[in-house]
Order: structure tokens, then C-alpha cells, then sequence
């Protein structure tokens, strides 16, 4: 009986250690369709959204809150429009303050952003033309 408490204990430490992810795409500007977010791996999969009379996938901007403060947050862009995937783009706590970074393409179509998590809890990330 002690060891099958011990499992359930170490099972529900493991599993409520992680936090999960959330993200907010309904705020004034806010554009982004989330395809899949991993909490365990700190990762969230997205692409920008076409906006009422948008053509191009050129912009993207999301606030995102429940990350793991104890590694890089990977935020990677899917764009099957890929001239208009961006090298750089900006990230911030309190929409005041923006940081530059630098993605790592992956394909031609997809890129990786790893963002610093120590000191925010929240994150706000964008780019645009």
C-alpha cells in the first residue's frame, strides 16, 4: 500500500509541476492562429492570421502567460508564405519595453524564436512590415 501512494504521489508531483500554457489572440491587434502548445517542452506552434480583407500572412502578434520560468520559451512560426516569414522578431513583458530576436530558420517555411522566460511572467510577442 506504501509503494502504490508513493506512485500516486509521484505521478500527481510530476504532473502539476508543469504549468500550462496560455495564450490570448482576442485583444485590440492580437493575431495569431495557435496549432499546438506544449507545456512539458515549454513550446508553442503557431502561424499569423488572416484578418477581414488580409492577403498575406505578414504579421503576428500574441500575449502568452503559464510558461515554465526555468527555460527558453520555443515559439515557432509556421508561414506557407515564406518571403513574408520574418528574421526578427520582438517580445516583451509589459508592452512598453521590446526586445529584438533573432529566429533560427528550420525549413523554408518555419522558424524557431527562443525567448529568455526568467524574469517574466507574461510575454508578449509580435512582428509586422
Amino acid at each position: 500500500m506504501k509503494h502504490l501512494f508513493a506512485t500516486y504521489l509521484f505521478f500527481f508531483t510530476v504532473l502539476f509541476s508543469f504549468g500550462q500554457i496560455k495564450i490570448d489572440t482576442r485583444f485590440e491587434a492580437a493575431n495569431a492562429q495557435i496549432f499546438r502548445v506544449n507545456s512539458q517542452k515549454n513550446e508553442i506552434l503557431f502561424r499569423p492570421d488572416l484578418k477581414k480583407n488580409q492577403t498575406t500572412r505578414c504579421w503576428f502578434f500574441f500575449k502568452t502567460w503559464g510558461f515554465s520560468r526555468n527555460k527558453p520559451l520555443k515559439i515557432t512560426e509556421f508561414n506557407d508564405q515564406r518571403e513574408l516569414i520574418p528574421t526578427y522578431a520582438v517580445y516583451s513583458s509589459d508592452r512598453k519595453h521590446w526586445h529584438k530576436i533573432k529566429a533560427q530558420q528550420i525549413t523554408e517555411h518555419i522558424f524557431n524564436f527562443l525567448i529568455p522566460t526568467k524574469h517574466s511572467d507574461t510575454i508578449y510577442f509580435a512582428t509586422g512590415y
